[in-house]
């Protein structure tokens, strides 16, 4: 059934690229992947472990345009895991991202259309088993104006709506909801590669299930400021945000910030930095750009609709040599509620090395590190480790063998949850992309 939503969306749309690839080129990729693994841990647990050979078939394609008024663009996977000893139920994931921008007048009125359908998992702190895993489906539209009141003064206006559907009931109650964010920005360009802003946002939610969510409103002003240096993009804003519950006028404030640093260090290497904090709900965990959103997904555990303050950082450091390529990352976001539940915090780093031992081999080497805790009466901590190393070989441009050791821990100050597993993989990989010399 899940399959036949996907394919039922993905035909249709890709019917209509296929059409349009006749009229003007646009960029495409295909790729496909078959991996082996074996673990000697598959239902993570602390004793009466069961190991486990299951095989991943994996089918990827996306496009990308740019016509004269027209920017489109579609991304799609879809995973199939086969337990061949059946000590878990086989389980697919997918995904189908979709985006259309239409200039209807070019640089003053556009329309956008977003849809992200896929399947992912319900509490992270269970993953990733099978049973853990449910469909969500984001529909987002809405067109954007811009009006020009001088060379260096402009109005912004921006409407979306938005409707988010689950598969299925998160813990106790339905969270579907359909949500309206209006947006008001006076802009003023202070030279050629900056300007301020003046925003003003407001936002309704409406929730199918109303027996314990509650509808909510919400506003915000925030100035926000635009540079881009030599070398650097600077985005920073600040302001006010308010959350009005329907069901008993309750009302929750909350200063607003936000900070993003682009920094090119040089030809080989590049920083970037974000900062976000304010007020988020359990069911924006949809990445969508608008008032109350997180900007990365909500990790809390999705059983009641109580606004939340959030603070949210992310730092990555990557740089590229001629023979090899490293990524270090480290995030931290906290979720502050008012009540019901636990407050939350998550810290995570994470370093990825790849060396080039020839033109056609590379090794790979990967640690990550979380640590999740859940500040309740008994308080809950949980650490995850995972070290992997691999390698990568070019049988040629298109076409990759795969192979990988990795040591997934968890160490849980709640009983029973505490685990190792090892795990060893194969794989074949085939993009119609030139992968020869690539670092990824």
């Amino acid at each position: 059934m899940h399959l036949y939503r996907i394919l039922s969306i993905s035909f249709p749309v890709l019917s209509s690229l296929m059409i349009a690839c006749n009229l003007h080129a646009f960029e495409s990729s295909v790729n496909y992947r078959l991996d082996t693994s074996y673990t000697d841990n598959s239902l993570l647990v602390e004793n009466n472990k069961k190991d486990e050979l299951s095989i991943d078939a994996i089918v990827g394609f996306s496009v990308l345009d740019n016509l004269p008024n027209l920017n489109y663009s579609l991304n799609s996977s879809v995973r199939h895991r086969n337990y061949t000893k059946n000590t878990l139920a086989d389980v697919t994931y997918y995904t189908v991202a979709a985006d259309l921008v239409w200039d209807i007048i070019p640089t003053s009125f556009s329309w956008q259309v977003n849809n992200n359908l896929s399947v992912r998992e319900v509490n992270q702190l269970n993953r990733p088993l099978p049973n853990n895993v449910q469909q969500v489906n984001i529909f987002s539209t809405g067109p954007s104006f811009v009006y020009r009141i001088s060379g260096i003064n402009r109005v912004l206006l921006d409407y979306r709506y938005s409707d988010i559907k689950y598969e299925k009931k998160i813990i106790v109650t339905n969270v579907d909801s359909q949500r309206d964010v209006y947006t008001l920005a006076l802009e003023h360009r202070i030279s050629e590669k900056s300007n301020i802003a003046l925003n003003f946002e407001e936002t309704t939610v409406k929730y199918l299930d109303v027996t314990v969510n509650s509808d909510f409103t919400g506003n915000s002003v925030f100035l926000s400021y635009n540079t881009t240096k030599a070398r650097s993009l600077i985005n920073v804003s600040a302001g006010l945000s308010e959350a009005t519950l329907t069901s008993n006028g309750k009302k929750i404030k909350s200063n607003f910030y936000s900070a993003q640093w682009d920094y090119q260090i040089n030809f080989s290497s590049n920083f970037l930095a974000r900062y976000w904090k304010g007020l988020s709900d359990p069911t924006n965990d949809v990445r969508l750009s608008n008032f109350l959103n997180s900007g990365v997904v909500n990790t809390a555990i999705l059983n009641d609709t109580s606004i939340f303050k959030v603070e949210r950082i992310n730092l990555i450091y990557n740089q590229t040599k001629s023979s090899w390529k490293t990524i270090y990352t480290l995030y931290g976001y906290e979720q502050d509620y008012d009540q019901i539940q636990p407050n939350q915090t998550t810290l995570g780093a994470s370093i990825a090395f790849d060396y080039n031992l020839s033109r056609s081999l590379v090794l790979t080497n990967r640690l990550s590190q979380i640590t999740r805790k859940v500040l309740s009466s008994n308080e809950l901590r949980n650490l995850d480790t995972a070290i992997a190393i691999g390698t990568r070989y070019y049988l040629s441009t298109n076409l990759q063998f795969l192979t990988q050791y990795q040591k997934n821990a968890r160490t849980s100050s709640l009983s029973g949850r505490s685990y190792e597993e090892n795990v060893v993989s194969i794989g074949l990989s085939y993009t119609n992309a030139n992968l020869r010399g690539r670092l990824q």
